[in-house]
């Protein structure tokens, strides 16, 4: 929100009807007028959309005013968990009231102690200061996804978001994919589930989307911030595309062979075992599972407005983003 005030705006009426538009002439106002003051006029537009929340008029502009006009505005959405308030250093914005506010509606427990004397309500300085931290208390009103909670390095992240007081998020969610702990093998052995990882790979994303469990996961929550913790080139690029070449063509040119020779049976013998082995070659591809899993995730994240998505790498694996394998 970009939030500041219009003073002084002059209430006048006129003294006489304006003169309607006639034949060749327009439509005239009448010069006398009768003056009722003036009124001050906050306002907050949402930068995004243009939209003005929450207007208000007055005939002042006090610390209570200000403070009842945010107010105002954080009442259109009560859905949102963090507010952007944009605004001058005017002193009604560094009010003890307008700091009040923001720690109750950030759920901070901290005593503000006493204005004019002492924490952060001693002075206009301090009152800034805390203004200006408040990316630290949002914390206590985010949601906190952490995919690959369950792992060694996702446990460690979940223990010390959980045990620290200066972030107590509102709710920390641990997920893992539904085939975390199947054998990839045994998924390739099954023609059904080998046709379904196929089309969540190459068919249409938008089908793969709605079928995602990583998706649904992301939508339920709706998290501010997602933590991932996965090693993605353990579970999408270490995966060793050149045996499962050489197993390709070798049933490839066996199963050619033999319908070469006519042998019609020794070739439908080999037909499942051709099946399987260009299934998993075209399945064991890292790039295209990369890239699926990138605009996945980047479309479900603007869906739901996650603000931050961080990724934790590591030096053992390249640490970069998603984790490219070892040269």
């Amino acid at each position: 929100m970009s939030t500041d005030e219009l003073t002084g705006v002059q209430a006048l009426e006129r003294k006489h009807p304006g003169l309607p538009l006639a034949q060749g002439k327009v439509e005239r106002r009448e010069f006398e007028y009768v003056r009722h003051g003036t009124r001050s006029f906050i306002l907050s537009r949402d930068v995004v959309t243009g939209q003005m929340l929450a207007p208000a008029c007055g005939p002042t502009r006090t610390e209570a005013d200000f403070l009842a006009h945010l107010q105002a505005v954080v009442a259109t959405q009560p859905e949102a968990t963090c507010w952007h308030v944009v605004c001058d250093q005017l002193n009604t914005h560094q009010s003890e009231s307008l700091v009040r506010f923001v720690a109750e509606l950030s759920g901070l427990k901290e005593d503000l102690d006493v204005k004019g004397e002492r924490g952060i309500l001693a002075s206009m300085v301090t009152r800034a200061a805390f203004r200006e931290t408040i990316p630290v208390i949002r914390w206590c009103s985010i949601t906190l996804l952490i995919l690959g909670g369950a792992g060694l390095v996702g446990k460690q992240i979940a223990h010390r978001i959980a045990t620290d007081t200066s972030l107590s998020p509102r709710k920390i969610v641990i997920a893992r994919s539904e085939y975390a702990d199947e054998n990839p093998r045994r998924l390739l052995a099954d023609p059904l589930l080998r046709k379904v990882l196929f089309a969540d790979l190459y068919d249409k994303i938008e089908d793969t989307y709605e079928r995602s469990h990583l998706v649904s996961i992301i939508r339920k929550h709706k998290p501010d911030v997602i933590i991932d913790s996965i090693n993605t080139a353990t579970a999408i690029s270490y995966q060793n595309v050149y045996i499962a070449s050489s197993q390709a063509k070798q049933q490839v040119e066996c199963l050619l062979a033999a319908l070469q020779l006519g042998e019609i049976q020794h070739a439908s013998d080999h037909m499942e075992g051709t099946n399987h082995a260009l299934y998993e070659l075209l399945l064991s591809q890292s790039l295209p599972e990369l890239i699926r899993h990138v605009l996945l995730l980047n479309e479900v994240m603007v869906e739901c407005s996650t603000r931050l998505y961080l990724k934790i790498g590591s030096t053992g694996t390249g640490g970069n983003f998603l984790q490219k394998p070892k040269a």
